[in-house]
C-alpha cells in the first residue's frame, strides 16, 4: 500500500490517499469476484440467470460510483487549497456536483446487489412460500429505492442550489435523511440475510453441513458491520451535514464488500473443482491420471474407457450434486443418497417399461432378471 501511495501526486491528505487506495483495491476485488461467479456458472453448464445479471450490473455501477468518488477526491475532497480564486471556484463546483451524484449512484448500486441476492434465493428456494416471501422483500427493496433516490435528487430545491448558493432556495437536513435511510437499509439487509435460514434448517442434512451452508450465506453479515461503522463515522447528531470525506470512504468499502459477499454463495462449484484437483494430485501422485469420458456428462456417471466397471479400483463417476458436476469414486458414490435416488428412478423406469412387473433386486445391478444397471 505504501508503494501505491508514492505513485500518486502530492496534494492529497491522509483520508484522500486512503480513499484512492481503498477504491482501487475494491474495484479489483469486485472484478475478480464477478469473474469467479461467471466461471462457477460455466462449470455448472448453466447460462447466466437474473441474479448474475444484477450482479454484473452492480459491478458496472460500482465503477461509475468510484469514478465519481475520484472526482470528489481530486478536486476539493482532500483538503486542496488553490491560489487562483477562479480555479478554486471551478474545482468547488465540480466537487459539489460529484457529491450530489454520489447518493443516487450509491442507492442504485446497493439495490442491484440486494436484487442479485434475492433472485439467487429465488432460484435456490423455489417453493411457493419462499417465493411469496421473496417477492415481498423485493417489493420492500424497490420501495426503499424509490424513496431514497427521489429524496436524494430533491435534496435541494432548486437542484442547482446544491452547487450554486446564489441560486436561492433551501436544502433539507441531510444528516437526518442519511440516518433514516441508512438504518432502513440495515434492516432490509438483516431481513435478506435471515431469509435462507429457515429453509436451510429444514434440509435433511447433518448438522455440520447445515451450519456450513448457512455460514456461506451469512458471510454477508460483513455488510452489516461496515454499514454500522459507516453510520458511526459519518452521522453527526444535531448538524445538517455529514462528514463527507468519511462518508465517501465508507460508502466505497460498504459497496465493495456487498458485491463480493453477494458472489460468495455461488462459488461451491469452484471449491469442488479445487478439491477434486487437490485430491487427485495427492492420491495418484506418480500414477498417470485416468480419463473420464466428458462426452457422457449428461449421464449420471461414466466409467473409464476400455476397462471393467467392477474391476477398476480408480473408476470415477460423474454426478450432479446440485452444485455442479462432481467426480466421485464408484464405492463412495454407492454410499450416497444420490445413488439410492438414481436406483429408485431406474427401478421405476423398468417397472413402467415392463408393464408394472417388479424386477428382482439383483436386476438393478445387472445380475439377473431383465433390468440393466442404472449406470
Amino acid at each position: 500500500m505504501i508503494l501505491i501511495l508514492r505513485f500518486y501526486p502530492m496534494g492529497l491528505n491522509q483520508i484522500g490517499y486512503t480513499t484512492v487506495v481503498v477504491t482501487i483495491l475494491f474495484l479489483t476485488l469486485s472484478v475478480i469476484a464477478i469473474g469467479l461467479r461467471v466461471k462457477a456458472r460455466h462449470l455448472k453448464r448453466a447460462s447466466l440467470g437474473p441474479d448474475d445479471w444484477f450482479s454484473l450490473a452492480s459491478t458496472g455501477f460500482f465503477f461509475a460510483f468510484c469514478a465519481n468518488i475520484m472526482v470528489c477526491v481530486f478536486t476539493r475532497g482532500s483538503g486542496q487549497v488553490y491560489q487562483d480564486p477562479a480555479e478554486s471556484e471551478r474545482q468547488k463546483v465540480m466537487y459539489l456536483k460529484a457529491l450530489y451524484a454520489i447518493t443516487p449512484l450509491y442507492v442504485v448500486d446497493v439495490t442491484l446487489v440486494k436484487l442479485s441476492i434475492l433472485f439467487l434465493y429465488r432460484r435456490i428456494f423455489s417453493n411457493c412460500e419462499s417465493r411469496r416471501t421473496n417477492s415481498f422483500v423485493i417489493a420492500i427493496c424497490l420501495f426503499w429505492f424509490s424513496i431514497a433516490v427521489i429524496s436524494g435528487l430533491l435534496y435541494c430545491r432548486p437542484i442547482r442550489q446544491q452547487w450554486d448558493p446564489h441560486a436561492g432556495g433551501d436544502c433539507f437536513d441531510f444528516s437526518l435523511y442519511f440516518l433514516i435511510m441508512t438504518l432502513a437499509d440495515l434492516v432490509i439487509d438483516i431481513v435478506i440475510l435471515s431469509f435462507p435460514i429457515p429453509p436451510i434448517i429444514r434440509l435433511r442434512l447433518p448438522l455440520r453441513k447445515r451450519v456450513a451452508v448457512a455460514g456461506i450465506f451469512l458471510l454477508g453479515a460483513f455488510v452489516l458491520v461496515t454499514g454500522a461503522v459507516r453510520i458511526s463515522y459519518v452521522y453527526r447528531h444535531g448538524e445538517r451535514h455529514v462528514a463527507h470525506a468519511d462518508a465517501i470512504l465508507w460508502s466505497v468499502i460498504n459497496l465493495g464488500i456487498a458485491i463480493i459477499c453477494a458472489c460468495l454463495p455461488t462459488y461451491p462449484p469452484l471449491l469442488s473443482l479445487f478439491r477434486r484437483q487437490r485430491q487427485g494430485s495427492s492420491k495418484h501422485g506418480a500414477q498417470s491420471p485416468r480419463g473420464i469420458n466428458s462426452s457422457s456428462a449428461n449421464r449420471t456417471y461414466n466409467h473409464v474407457q476400455g476397462e471393467s466397471k467392477d474391476s477398476d479400483p480408480y473408476w470415477w463417476g460423474y454426478i450432479d450434486d446440485g452444485q455442479g458436476w462432481t467426480a466421485r469414486r464408484k464405492s463412495e458414490y454407492m454410499k450416497t443418497p444420490e445413488y439410492n435416488k438414481e436406483l429408485r428412478r431406474q427401478l421405476r423406469r423398468e417397472r413402467k417399461a415392463n408393464k408394472g412387473r417388479v424386477p428382482v433386486p439383483q436386476a438393478a445391478y445387472g445380475q439377473g432378471g431383465y433390468g440393466q444397471r442404472p449406470y
